[in-house]
């Protein structure tokens, strides 16, 4: 299985699944680089400030039958700067009203779990499924089969557990200021990084 977080260059497939009609299909993303644009500052805002951290999607890469895992940010900024210059402002309402929804139903699943990693890691999956088939569908009611790598099979060297680490000391910078020490999240495994992050959306002082 390999594990790659830098597609700028690559084309890479997801798996979706088409619900109405029980079909596998393909959902093309990041066929070319994505350039830097006015939008890629509030673009990386968005992503530091939601509640759903980056987590490892699987993905199949472009004209071969090698798996790998990407960032579920990259793929969510993807879908964020096609929605900024596709859709209408009725649609940009509607999803922003659909959006709170799932926030709400995210905080509801949290507040009551226990704080066990396997349990947490399972709700992030969840409401971020749900976020990102918003932008694909367009509608709340579709939910695409987008699948997670374990939470067992994620390594302390691997990259996802990197940008765990930076969103978490981002998220701490965010709601605590500089009353926490962020080199210890360095040394932090992924698992220990989503404990950590859930203390701070529940509000509880570190």
């Amino acid at each position: 299985m390999l594990l790659e977080h830098d597609l700028q260059y690559m084309a890479c497939h997801f798996f979706l699944q088409n619900e109405r009609n029980s079909c596998i299909y393909i959902l093309t993303v990041f066929n070319n680089k994505m350039d830097f644009d006015n939008n890629a500052d509030i673009r990386a805002l968005i992503l530091i400030s939601q509640p759903f951290p980056p987590l490892p999607i699987l993905a199949l890469r472009d004209n071969s039958e090698d798996y790998l895992y990407m960032n579920s940010h990259d793929l969510q900024a993807h879908l964020l700067n096609i929605s900024c210059t596709n859709n209408s402002q009725s649609m940009h309402s509607y999803r922003q009203e659909k959006q709170a929804d799932i926030y709400n139903m995210f905080m509801h699943d949290i507040k009551s779990t226990r704080p066990d990693a396997n349990l947490l890691y399972d709700i992030y999956c969840k409401h971020t499924r749900s976020l990102l088939s918003l932008y694909i569908y367009n509608t709340q009611e579709q939910i695409a089969d987008i699948r997670f790598q374990p939470l067992n099979d994620i390594l302390y060297s691997d990259s996802i557990t990197k940008h765990m680490q930076e969103y978490t000391k981002a998220r701490a910078t965010i709601t605590e200021g500089n009353s926490h020490d962020l080199k210890n999240i360095d040394n932090m495994s992924f698992a220990a990084c989503l404990i950590y992050i859930t203390d701070i959306v529940n509000g509880i002082q570190m």
